[in-house]
Order: structure tokens, then sequence, then C-alpha cells
């Protein structure tokens, strides 16, 4: 069996369990990661993990070393965050990683898969003001170097394809997906008619300038408080979240104070009857950028309202409930809370066995 090492430096511990609960099954799998993200891993070996403690600032030559000794090297955050570094600290440090970023992949391009989560970080795309800096012109470079790219969703990575194509950088590159969550086969019916009160759980980071909150707002505003409880399953930002929250504040909802810890979504997600998707649609997501959504109904086991721009080739159609206006919204709420609904949620499209053999093949891995 061959090796492979999951460096993650910056990402939610989530994602690194559900990375390695896949890869494991068909790898000699370890860890590199920071110590504050080691303390939230669960059930995973202490011996399968390698904690780098020093300056992060060199954390990539840490990996050069490390890396020697694996068949593959996955990177599931290629350097993505900041888009724009504003100090002069951030752009200094920034470039620092840059440089030890890439001369990593230059002696481990044919070992290395890299996730792209954002398309836009890489490339300069009409109207996405984000992306004419001079960090996204950089950030191109790791394109060039890479060979095995990965995305979250088959429409990401054709669209990844697309843009490669029209740089003239296609050859010899390999990509496929991966879903966050790969749960074994498994059915499940959701009856609301059974339920005496609603809890929602809403998923991402709380932040109105991504999420439209008046959606749900205006969708319940006329329906008995005590039928509602509402759980905020992301991130409470500082100066950002509070403004969102008090909009809340007549129903009975649960929030984080900051982070959201592991521990406290998979408690309150499961006391979830249905989760919820308010992403706005001018931020791309589903054809430029990923979203954890699916990964947290999958994860969860629970059904999922969601955009129909987020899935325009409905991928998840198993477990989504779709919605292309205010107007849908509203109508598959009324339907929930008046117990109007029952559906059989089905996630064997995200059976692991079906996905490693698949990355495996695509990316040349055998």
């Amino acid at each position: 069996m061959k090796s492979l090492l999951i460096c993650e430096y910056d990402t939610h511990e989530k994602n690194v369990n559900e990375y390695y609960k896949l890869l494991k099954k068909g790898f000699r799998c370890k860890i590199l990661t920071t110590k504050k993200i080691a303390n939230n891993l669960h059930n995973i070996k202490k011996s399968d993990l390698i904690i780098y403690q020093g300056p992060k600032i060199f954390s990539y030559i840490f990996l050069i070393i490390k890396a020697i000794n694996f068949n593959y090297i996955y990177i599931p955050s290629a350097l993505e965050y900041p888009y724009n570094p504003k100090s002069i600290l951030a752009k200094i440090y920034f470039l620092i990683n840059f440089l030890f970023f890439i001369t990593f992949l230059l002696f481990f391009r044919n070992r290395t898969i890299i996730k792209i989560v954002s398309i836009y970080s890489f490339f300069h795309i009409k109207n996405f003001n984000i992306n004419n800096s001079f960090f996204s012109k950089l950030r191109f470079l790791i394109l060039i170097i890479g060979k095995k790219f990965l995305m979250e969703t088959s429409e990401l990575t054709n669209n990844l394809k697309k843009y490669f194509h029209k740089k003239n950088i296609l050859k010899n590159k390999l990509f496929t997906f991966m879903y966050i969550a790969h749960v074994y086969k498994i059915n499940k019916i959701n009856k609301i008619n059974k339920i005496n009160k609603i809890n929602f759980g809403v998923l991402g980071a709380i932040d109105s300038t991504r999420k439209n909150y008046q959606y749900l707002l205006n969708a319940i505003k006329k329906i008995n408080i005590k039928k509602i409880n509402i759980y905020f399953l992301g991130e409470n930002i500082k100066n950002i979240s509070n403004k969102v929250i008090k909009k809340f504040i007549k129903y009975k909802i649960y929030y984080p104070k900051s982070y959201l810890k592991d521990d406290v979504f998979n408690k309150w997600g499961s006391k979830c009857n249905i989760l919820l998707s308010l992403n706005r649609n001018d931020l791309y997501y589903g054809s430029l950028k990923g979203t954890g959504s699916y990964g947290d109904a999958i994860f969860l086991q629970k059904p999922l309202v969601a955009p129909y721009f987020f899935d325009k080739k409905k991928e998840f159609k198993d477990f989504i409930i779709y919605y292309k206006n205010y107007s849908e919204f509203k109508k598959i709420i009324n339907k929930i809370i008046n117990k109007k609904i029952s559906y059989k949620t089905c996630f064997n499209n995200n059976y692991y066995k079906n996905h490693l053999s698949r990355i495996s093949n695509d990316l040349e891995l055998n």
C-alpha cells in the first residue's frame, strides 16, 4: 500500500477528519498539521499525526523535509487566503510562504495533489475584482507548476478545466473531485409531519455579506415562534455576526460565541430536522467557489434546502431541496413548518469506495 501525507495548516479540523477517513482506505495515511488542529482531530491515532510547532512562516520547509518519505502529498489549502494581503507585514509573510511553497512544488510536482477551493483566486475573471491583484498572478504559478488538481464537485472540476484550457496550460494536468464527507450507504426517510417543533440549522459563518438572512426572516415572520428553533452552525465573526443575531432575537436561537467547535457543530447539527443554505448568488458559489454545505449535510445526514445556483447539475439532488428565488424558498419553509412535507434523502452517491477508486484512477495514484 502506498503512503500519503495530508498537509493541512489552515482549514477546519472537520475537513481533515473527513479527508483522512476516506484516504486511509487506500493509502497508509499520516497527517501533518499544527498542534491547534491536531487537538481537535477525532478517531485518529497519535502515530498517524505529525505535529509542526515551529514558526508558521517556515512550515513549508518542514513539509519539504517530511514529504521525502511519502509517495503522495495532499495539500487541501494552496495559499488561497488572504486573497489580497493588505498590510506590508502580511504581504511579506505571504511572499515568503509562497517562495517556500513553490520550492516544495518544484521538488514534489508529480507526487502532489492540490485542492483548489476558489477558481477566482488563481485566474483573472471578468467583473470579479478580487483577482486583479498581483497575488492572484503569483498563485497562477502554482497551477503552472502543479500537475494533480482536485475540487469539491464535478461541476467545479469541469469549470477549472475550462479556465486551464483558456490559458493553454491543460496539457499533462490531471483533475478530479472529492466530496468532504464520505458516508456508508444510507437512505433516510424524513417525516416532518411527525415533528412538533422544527429545528432549522443555518449553515456557514454568520455573515450577511455572504448570506441572505432576510429570506428566512420574511418566511417565518408570521409563524408562531414556539414552533421554531434556529441553530447557527457557523462561526460568529466579531463585529459582523451580532447584527444578524439581533434580527432573530425573538426566536429561540443557538449560536457560538466565536469559532464553532466540531463537537458543538455535531451536537447542534444532530438536533436539526433540516439544514438551510442562504448563500447569495453574487459570490459565484457552485461555479467558481466551493461550499461546505454539501459536506455538512452529508456529514450530519440531514436534508438541505439550498439555492439552485449551488448545484445546477444537481449532483446532490438526493438530499437537496432546491429553490431559485424567495417565492420558492418561502413555499418550502411553509410546507415544512405546516408539516405538509415528507421526503426521502439518500447519500449513496457519496459512498466512499466509489470516490476512492475514481480519485486514484483520475490522478494516476495506482
